[in-house]
C-alpha cells in the first residue's frame, strides 16, 4: 500500500520482492523469521496464526512444513479421488430417482434415495430430506411429510434460505391437499 519510490518508478518493494514473487494482487505478504530466511509468500489469509507464532518464538521448522504441507496435499488429492468415485457411483442413481420423481414412481423413487443415502457418508445426508419430503407429498402421506418438514426446520434454524423455501412450498404448493403451517 506504500513503497519507497526514491529512484524507482514502481516502488523498491515492487521492484524486489512483489514483482519476483510473480504476485497477482493485493493483499499479498511475505513472512521473514528471525534469520532472514523468506517463510511465507501468499495471500494473509493462508498465513495460519501458528507459523507466525512459531516464527516470532524462533521454533519455525521449514523442513517439517514442508513436509506437512505435502502430506495435506496428498490427502487432499486423495479426499478428491474419494469424491470422484463416490460422484460416479452416485450419478445414475440420481438420474433414475430423477426419473422415477418425474413418472410418480414414488416406491422407485424411495428404493432410489436409500440406495443414494447408503453410498453417502453420514455428514452428507442431511440434504437428502428435501427430496423424502418431495416424495412424501407426492404419495399423499402429509403426516410424514410434515415431520421432515418440521425436522428441516429445527435443524437448520438459521438458514434463512431454507426457512423461506419451506414456508413458500407449504403455502403456495398447489398440489397439497392437506396443510399444516
Amino acid at each position: 500500500a506504500l513503497d519507497n519510490k526514491e529512484g524507482s518508478q514502481a516502488g523498491r518493494m515492487a521492484e524486489t520482492w512483489y514483482a519476483p514473487a510473480q504476485a497477482q494482487g493485493i493483499p499479498f505478504a511475505f513472512l521473514v523469521d528471525t534469520k532472514g530466511k523468506l517463510v511465507f509468500i501468499g495471500h494473509p489469509l493462508l498465513l495460519q496464526d501458528k507459523v507466525i507464532d512459531a516464527v516470532l518464538a524462533g521454533k519455525y521448522d521449514a523442513k517439517q512444513a514442508a513436509a506437512d504441507a505435502e502430506e495435506a496435499q496428498k490427502k487432499a488429492a486423495s479426499a478428491a479421488e474419494e469424491e470422484q468415485k463416490l460422484q460416479a457411483a452416485i450419478r445414475p442413481k440420481i438420474q433414475e430417482l430423477s426419473l422415477a420423481m418425474s413418472g410418480k414412481n414414488w416406491a422407485q423413487a424411495e428404493q432410489k434415495l436409500a440406495e443414494i443415502e447408503a453410498l453417502l457418508p453420514e455428514s452428507r445426508r442431511q440434504g437428502l430430506d428435501s427430496v423424502r419430503l418431495q416424495i412424501d407429498f407426492g404419495k399423499g402421506d402429509y403426516p410424514a411429510a410434515y415431520k421432515i418438514a418440521a425436522k428441516m426446520s429445527d435443524d437448520n434454524k438459521d438458514n434463512f434460505r431454507l426457512q423461506n423455501e419451506l414456508a413458500w412450498r407449504l403455502m403456495m404448493d398447489k398440489n397439497l391437499k392437506e396443510r399444516d403451517l
